[in-house]
């Protein structure tokens, strides 16, 4: 058999099978069509209803412990602010020490460089 023949004889296994599925199914299916599409709605709204209680129901849980977690959040921020504070300011003392210092150090550097031209 050619190819395309093959193709052809595959193509229309298919569709014969798809038929007799499709047929097979509606005889053995023991409600109709509308029975069925009620049901999956029931169901539907069943499982919408049980979703939207556990909604709130979570929604209440956690409702008073929110304000706690608000005030550890701002407590946690606030004592990283003082933090960054304190290592700004730190910076800022160790900043000027080290200007101190190399002031100090250019000043005796230019006394020992006017002490050699003297001598």
């Amino acid at each position: 058999m050619s190819e395309k023949q093959s193709s052809n004889a595959f193509f229309w296994g298919f569709v014969a099978g798809a038929v007799a599925t499709g047929i097979y199914t509606l005889l053995k299916t023991p409600r109709s069509g509308r029975e069925i599409v009620e049901q999956v709605r029931t169901q539907a709204d069943q499982l919408l209803g049980r979703s939207q209680k556990e909604t709130q129901h979570w929604q209440q849980a956690t409702r008073p412990t929110a304000p706690g977690w608000q005030a550890q959040a701002e407590q946690a921020a606030s004592q990283a602010q003082a933090a960054a504070q304190d290592m700004a300011q730190a910076a800022t003392e160790q900043a000027g020490a080290v200007v101190e210092a190399g002031q100090s150090a250019a000043s005796d550097m230019a006394k020992a460089a006017q002490q050699a031209l003297e001598s």
